[in-house]
């Protein structure tokens, strides 16, 4: 299942697909992130990182949809896209997966442009903060 996958950024690490590991396993009552580096377990502590859970939908290149994704949203081919990035609502007591900036916030903006237009992922937030500007 897809909608279980996370993935981990290292707060001041430049690369997340190359510095992100096979596996990670969190402790909750130390509070501290254990994962393989290729060489040896390595232990961060949970200040030190961010955990991003897939949202389980995928843009039409296949490709999963995590939160902190950033997204462009074309409602026909060919037309210019918005650019939005993947949120976690739950602490709003909305417990969804959205958009921000979201033009409709009466419904869920992803939703509404899953099923509704062509979403590609163009990168992230932690790498790719200039495409939010």
């Amino acid at each position: 299942m897809d909608r279980f996958k996370f993935r981990v950024w290292y707060k001041g690490e430049q690369c997340v697909d190359h510095k992100r590991p096979d596996y990670a396993m969190i402790d909750t009552k130390t509070g501290e992130c254990v994962y393989w580096n290729g060489f040896a377990n390595c232990i961060l502590h949970m200040e030190y990182v961010i955990i991003e859970q897939c949202t389980g939908l995928k843009d039409r290149n296949g490709q999963l949809i995590y939160e902190g994704d950033v997204l462009e949203f074309q409602e026909d081919y060919g037309e210019d896209g918005i650019i939005v990035q993947v949120v976690w609502c739950g602490d709003d007591k909305y417990p969804a997966f959205d958009v921000s900036p979201n033009d409709c916030p009466d419904i869920n903006g992803l939703s509404r442009m899953i099923g509704t237009g062509v979403v590609t992922v163009i990168g992230n937030i932690h790498e790719n903060q200039d495409l939010l500007k």
